[in-house]
């Protein structure tokens, strides 16, 4: 799973945490509760836990592609995909350089225990980049990745330009706040076209789709009166 946070720029030099002050300086983004500023991003990210029983992530030393040859190759295959002049990608690079997230993406696919979904969430990052430059790629999961693309929970779909305006049972019957602001698209599983999520996760037609009168739901198919009227 992966979660994409756009602050407004109103909140600019306010944030703390795991993403970092906002403020264009990179030199404190590892800044922690105490003010200090710490030197290593394990040593960051153990003191932002907000549970004491989390283990603490171990500082290693050196690329992690250097433990394992078998890792190694499959990081540098997977990855160059994205760098590749005439491959899946190539329509964004002028836009957004790949380098970076290829270095990441080979680092992740090394460091992580499972690397197929780390060499996953690495690509996607790139793809969501792009999206949010204006490239959208469809089809890219038939090259890479496609597993994720088979496995959408009940009866949700896989689309690659998933989004949450007016996607809901609920969003029939109020004001989707969703719609008025901007979000990228993203690839991922949701209701097909047509259908609606309920307060369950289950995809229903606007038909079975219960109504909504502030915080009440009432059932598809219920008669309700209210201030002398039936509805």
């Amino acid at each position: 799973m992966q979660v994409f946070i756009s602050a407004d720029i109103s909140l600019k030099g306010t944030t703390s945490g795991l993403c970092g002050n906002f403020n264009n300086k990179m030199s404190d983004d590892f800044k922690v509760i105490s003010g200090l500023v710490e030197a290593t991003s394990p040593a960051f990210g153990n003191s932002w836990k907000t549970r004491a029983k989390c283990p603490d992530i171990i500082a290693g030393f050196g690329h992690p592609c250097r433990q394992s040859i078998n890792k190694e190759s499959y990081a540098k295959y997977w990855c160059s995909k994205l760098t590749d002049p005439q491959g899946l990608f190539a329509s964004c690079h002028s836009l957004i350089s790949p380098s970076m997230y290829k270095d990441n993406c080979i680092y992740d696919s090394c460091n992580c225990e499972n690397s197929e979904e780390s060499m996953c969430a690495a690509v996607s990052a790139y793809v969501y980049a792009c999206a949010a430059a204006g490239i959208h790629f469809k089809g890219w999961r038939n090259t890479i990745c496609g597993k994720f693309s088979d496995s959408c929970p009940g009866e949700t779909v896989y689309d690659y330009t998933m989004t949450c305006c007016q996607r809901t049972c609920r969003s029939l019957s109020q004001t989707d706040y969703s719609c008025q602001s901007s979000f990228t698209a993203v690839d991922g599983c949701g209701c097909a076209e047509g259908t609606y999520m309920t307060e369950e996760s289950q995809c229903v037609s606007r038909e079975r789709c219960p109504c909504y009168d502030k915080d009440t739901i009432i059932p598809a198919g219920e008669t309700v009166n209210k201030d002398g009227n039936t509805w």
